[in-house]
């Protein structure tokens, strides 16, 4: 009895150290303008003492800064009071949603509704009042910025700081509007001229405000309501594009398309989304990349279909579901292009207690150029995830891909085909702070292609052990696949067709000496990569060391050197490789702010299968002339320089050669709603540039028009050719019942 009394007092205790903050219910919200003059906020419970994370973590706020809560029956109001000693200080500029305010000072709050932390749903903005939302899972194991809530915030700017109003309609959160659970949620402050970030509660330097133990606990909030929880987005879109070099009905093509998106709430927590032809046309062109190791090209995922609750299909270790693979765009020899179609597509997700779950289908149509061919396929994933450890869970999944049968353009039949790939893995945490890190994965796959192929020699697997302490963080992770292991139908490796197997080691050391020294903090890293063949042969291994800082100023830079040997490209004799790298990146002040780094190595060129010295650099950078202007670019150099008794995999004599690759673009916004994007970029990697001028409009909330012009040029033959030019106009309604 005396036991049980001990652990009762003590769990007591450690509840009462958690911040409560009661909404109170008020019969009219505020008028969003920034200001706290409305009847709601006078009668609310206001809370103040931030805490530093950094500079000084644990230390007291420098600057004053209070919060409050109101709801009504349909809304959640939040309310930050930022009081500044020098309001002509603030660090502020307007950009388009989710875009460029981690520069400036600005507001943040998160609120797990359901209390158990499994979904946080994230609000930003500065004091221009640029929105920002996100989506996060505890300790931001995963995160989207793609995700779009219906919501509304108003900003003001007065002689004692600045001023925030959010209004946050309770339609955009998955909960039980009828159980009255208490939230979780913390908020936070950057006072950006001093490099200062703060959150309501103590939050340690190695941890981040979405650790849900750190947050408070939001209380009072009952009988509200969250509509029918069925949002539609219907849209339709011309697209015209003009090729000057070609002649008759290929010469100008006009592609009309309708499509509809539908999310659905089908319950607190149970989500159906569906999609018919869905159109990405105003999401910016992938960047070109040049890759100088052996990894293959990775393209981020950009279309919100499938970024919103992707998180439900993210395995630990191995990328099982990699969406790019979805809806390719094949380009032929003469430029033409021929999508392969996304016909439809739906998505299931939800959480039940413990158990997460989700599925996933899209049907393509297929693709034929000259230069390849994309055959019609039929997509799927499933995946099953229990959470054992906060943050932490075990997970089953399986993807899929049924290709039909497609003729190539010189009129080859290429067969039908099945691949499946099945996976378990785990990501665990543990440690009074979540401290120790634990995660493995194995995955086998199934491929029509291959049909004496067993689990034996089409495998992966993969273990990773992870340390993040206040002064040292180390990891140490071992993985293996075979030969004939493919996961590149619907996921990703960083390579493929070798069995290898990889062991990584990494340690690195803190130092913090606070805000006032001029170096403030410090940290010295080495690495070691070393990679078996399948029969524990040599392969490849690596060495780093790498020091960097933080100066008072913020500024960041750091010197990397490297060193290995590669067996793989001659076995008898192994290629050894070194390679030096400096950088440096300018603070998130003012209003210019960029990085730049230089490198230069004896290393293989795997492209070509030769050894060369590669002198390569770089420059990004964004420049703020108004408050309503932003100009960013970024330029990469790349110089092979080979000895005169070189020869590439042919054996033929290898050629000196240079890569630019570059990209600039420049956005300004007429009011919050209505902005101008200009983009282009090149490379002489391929010799081809493209251009795009973008108006967006929100012409209601989140519904939006979109009109751009683009053109394509070719260099190859040193004449800057047009090789098409288009216009497409797009119309979006957003409706929600």
């Amino acid at each position: 009895m005396r036991t049980t009394v001990i652990i009762a007092t003590l769990l007591a205790a450690a509840a009462s150290a958690v911040p409560e903050i009661a909404a109170v219910r008020v019969e009219e919200g505020p008028k969003l303008d920034g200001l706290f003059d409305d009847p709601c906020w006078a009668e609310a419970q206001w809370h103040e003492g931030f805490v530093q994370r950094d500079p000084d973590p644990g230390a007291p706020s420098t600057e004053m800064t209070r919060m409050a809560f109101a709801y009504d029956g349909v809304t959640l109001y939040v309310a930050f009071d930022c009081r500044d000693s020098d309001p002509d200080g603030l660090q502020s500029h307007l950009a388009r949603r989710d875009s460029g305010i981690t520069a400036d000072d600005n507001v943040d709050v998160y609120f797990s509704p359901t209390g158990d932390g499994r979904l946080l749903y994230y609000f930003s903005t500065n004091p221009a009042g640029v929105k920002l939302d996100q989506l996060y899972t505890n300790r931001a194991a995963w995160a989207t910025g793609q995700w779009d809530g219906h919501w509304d915030v108003a900003t003001a700017v007065t002689a004692d700081g600045w001023s925030a109003e959010f209004a946050l309609p309770f339609a955009n959160f998955q909960f039980d509007a009828s159980a009255g659970n208490d939230w979780i949620f913390n908020a936070g402050r950057v006072v950006r001229r001093k490099h200062e970030e703060t959150y309501l509660t103590e939050v340690p330097y190695t941890a981040n405000m979405f650790y849900t133990e750190y947050g408070a606990r939001l209380t009072g909030i009952e009988g509200v309501s969250q509509s029918l929880g069925l949002e539609l987005v219907p849209y339709v879109k011309g697209d015209y594009r003009n090729y000057p070099e070609l002649t008759g009905e290929d010469r100008d093509q006009l592609k009309p398309l309708a499509g509809l998106v539908l999310d659905f709430d089908l319950s607190r927590n149970l989500n159906l989304a569906a999609t018919a032809f869905p159109d990405f046309a105003e999401i910016d062109l992938d960047p070109d990349q040049y890759v100088v190791g052996r990894d293959q090209v990775y393209l981020s995922e950009t279309r919100p279909f499938f970024l919103e609750n992707s998180n439900f299909f993210a395995t630990s270790y191995f990328t099982m579901f990699y969406s790019r693979r979805i809806g390719k765009r094949l380009f032929d020899s003469e430029g033409l292009y021929e999508d392969s179609f996304i016909v439809g597509g739906g998505r299931l997700t939800g959480k039940a207690d413990h158990l997460g779950y989700g599925a996933f289908y899209a049907h393509t149509d297929q693709a034929v150029s000259d230069l390849a061919a994309e055959p019609a396929s039929d997509w799927g994933m499933a995946r099953l995830t229990y959470d054992v450890t906060p943050g932490g869970y075990v997970g089953l999944s399986g993807s899929s891909r049924l290709a039909r049968s497609v003729e190539t353009h010189d009129g080859t039949a290429l067969p039908a085909y099945d691949y499946a790939a099945y996976a378990m893995d785990f990501d665990l945490y543990f440690g009074e702070n979540g401290e120790w890190n634990v995660l493995g994965m194995g995955v086998a796959d199934y491929d029509s292609r291959n049909p004496g192929g067993t689990i034996e020699d089409q495998h992966a697997a993969g273990f990773e052990v992870n340390y993040t302490g206040e002064v040292v963080d180390t990891s140490l992770d071992y993985d293996q696949f075979t030969e004939n292991f493919n996961l590149d139908e619907t996921g990703y490796m960083w390579i493929s067709g070798l069995g290898l197997r990889n062991l990584n080691y990494h340690l690195r050391f803190r130092f913090n000496f606070g805000s006032e020294a001029a170096i403030r903090s410090f940290w010295i890293s080495g690495n070691a990569n070393v990679h078996r063949d399948w029969d524990w042969e040599p392969a490849m291994d690596e060495f780093h060391l790498e020091l960097s800082s933080m100066l008072q100023s913020g500024w960041l830079m750091g010197v990397e050197g490297a060193y290995g040997h590669d067996w793989l490209l001659d076995p008898v004799k192994p290629v050894e490789y070194y390679y030096g790298l400096g950088w440096i990146n300018t603070p998130w002040t003012g209003m210019l702010t960029g990085n730049a780094f230089a490198f230069y190595g004896t290393l293989p060129d795997y492209t070509l299968g030769a050894v060369g010295d590669l002198l390569m650099g770089g420059l990004e950078g964004t420049f703020r002339p108004l408050s309503a202007l932003q100009l960013t670019g970024s330029v990469e150099y790349y110089d092979w320089t080979f000895p005169e008794v070189a020869t590439d995999y042919w054996g033929a004599s290898v050629e000196d050669y240079d890569i630019v690759i570059w990209l600039g673009s420049l956005n300004y916004l007429f009011t919050r709603e209505l902005y101008l994007r200009l983009f282009a970029q090149g490379s002489t990697q391929n010799d081809l540039y493209a251009f795009r001028t973008l108006v967006g409009w929100e012409y209601l909330p989140d519904s939006n028009i979109y009109l751009a012009y683009e053109q394509w040029r070719d260099d190859t033959g040193s004449d800057f050719r047009m090789v098409n030019q288009g216009v497409f106009l797009k119309a979006e309604y957003y409706l929600q019942f």
